[in-house]
C-alpha cells in the first residue's frame, strides 16, 4: 500500500470488485464478497493535479479512470493492473460511460 496516506476520491463497483481512485496516483482494489484488500494498482496521476479529483467508471470492458493531469488511464479487471493510458491534451475530471461512449468533463 502507498507509503502516502490515501483517500478516496471517487469509485466504480465491477463485479465483486471496488476500485477505488486515490488521491495519491493509485487505484486500490477491494473484494467485495469478504471486504478485503486486493491490491493497489500504480496508475501515476500527474503530481500537479493532485488537487484535483479523479473520476472513475466501470464498464463491462473494464475501469476507466479520468486523470486531471494526463488523460484517462484503463484498468485490466482481469489482472487488475493498468493496461492503457489514453493521453489528453485538456486536463480532465469527471467521466460517464454511457453503452458504448464516453463523455468527458
Amino acid at each position: 500500500i502507498s507509503t502516502k496516506d490515501p483517500y478516496v476520491q471517487s469509485f466504480a463497483l465491477y463485479n465483486n470488485k471496488i476500485f477505488t481512485a486515490n488521491g495519491v496516483s493509485t487505484v486500490s482494489v477491494i473484494d467485495t464478497r469478504n471486504d478485503t484488500f486486493i491490491k493497489e494498482i500504480d496508475v501515476g496521476f500527474h503530481p500537479y493535479a493532485f488537487h484535483q479529483k479523479a473520476g472513475i467508471a466501470a464498464t463491462e470492458n473494464g475501469v476507466y479512470i479520468a486523470d486531471a493531469g494526463r488523460g484517462v488511464k484503463i484498468i485490466d479487471v482481469s489482472a487488475d493492473r493498468l493496461s492503457t493510458t489514453l493521453a489528453t491534451e485538456e486536463p480532465i475530471g469527471a467521466i460517464a460511460i454511457i453503452g458504448d461512449k464516453q463523455i468527458g468533463k
